[in-house]
């Protein structure tokens, strides 16, 4: 029945702190980031067709880099 719902009291608070949610907007906008880097990154070694054979980017994912000459 409508007529017997009694709304509560709303209680007033303090806002939160405006430079805790630009901290918060930061590190989320950076670990948003962080995920789409490694996901492009992903893609790119999987449509690129790099192997540990090459002396690029598959030489330093193999763990076993090309020596500088010098």
């Amino acid at each position: 029945m409508a007529e017997d719902y009694i709304r509560p009291p709303l209680v007033a608070r303090e806002p939160a702190s405006r430079l805790l949610a630009l901290w918060r907007f930061r590190l989320l906008a950076f670990a948003l980031l962080a995920v789409l880097t490694y996901l492009v990154v992903l893609i790119f070694l999987r449509f690129s067709g790099v192997n540990a054979e090459d002396p690029g980017i598959g030489a330093l994912l193999s763990g076993n880099p090309v020596p500088l000459r010098g």
